[in-house]
């Protein structure tokens, strides 16, 4: 009887023997269970840094209160806020040396000869109120636009800024008669291209499309006193005022150096 467990022993041994060896049957051939891999949550990207407001870079840069640039006409980038803010400043405070690194050459020689003639000094600095500026885009670059009041009425300017290496330059645009007047619309700088797009395609027509018109003497006097009396070519004209928008208290009337 011993005999016979014994050998029953053996054969189950061996039997498992060969079940390790030959079928591996300590389950290394089970199907592999998965392994979850844990996903790594990737933060998002730091929102950009906020831009200064226009109030905080001009009490930083020190700019004068007159210079008025709101924030929904205003440069998106802070280096263009400072630059367009600091120009501007240099004709509220007279500071011809302030503005002539930021010139053209040919500016700058317009701007010598102004500061020569004293021109300079009777249009900028005290004699001015108020310098109201809105910036945008044009074909022809980033713009700035400038309504500057003093006691003489009101007086546009439009400049074309750009930025190389970090060193900005502004540009006098060419600004026709009586400019001011015919501005419309909540966008100055966009109806201001209009508008001289207008005159050149005007300038181009050839002269015999145009009439003279026949007006007696008479119609002509009683006129000419009824045109006399509003808004012209002369210092002093009224502000025009834009969809929702009033006209400003006071303001400037400087000669632009590069004005043309």
């Amino acid at each position: 009887m011993t005999h016979r467990k014994q050998m029953l022993t053996s054969i189950a041994l061996l039997g498992l023997a060969g079940c390790l060896v030959l079928t591996g049957c300590s389950g290394d051939d089970a199907e592999p269970v998965a392994q979850t891999k844990t996903k790594v949550k990737v933060p998002p990207p730091p929102p950009p840094p906020k831009v200064a407001s226009i109030d905080d870079l001009k009490r930083q840069l020190n700019i004068d209160d007159r210079v008025m640039l709101s924030e929904d006409v205003a440069p998106a980038g802070l280096e263009d806020r400072k630059a367009v803010l600091t120009f501007f400043d240099a004709f509220a405070k007279g500071d011809a040396n302030k503005l002539r690194p930021m010139v053209t050459v040919a500016d700058q020689m317009a701007l010598a000869s102004l500061v020569d003639s004293k021109q300079w000094d009777a249009a900028t600095g005290d004699a001015i109120y108020a310098i109201e500026v809105r910036t945008g885009s044009s074909p022809q670059g980033d713009c700035a636009l400038a309504v500057i009041e003093s006691d003489q009425g009101y007086e546009p300017q439009l400049w074309y800024y750009s930025n190389e290496n970090g060193r900005y330059t502004f540009e006098a645009a060419s600004t026709p008669p009586g400019i001011l007047d015919k501005l419309s619309g909540a966008d100055w700088i966009k109806s201001w291209h209009a508008i001289i797009a207008e005159e050149l395609a005007l300038a181009d027509q050839p002269d015999d499309v145009f009439s003279v018109p026949q007006v007696s003497l008479e119609e002509e006097s009683t006129t000419t006193s009824t045109r006399s009396s509003g808004p012209g070519m002369a210092p002093g004209r009224n502000m025009p005022t834009g969809p929702g928008r009033e006209a400003p208290g006071k303001g400037t009337n400087p000669v632009a150096p590069g004005g043309r």
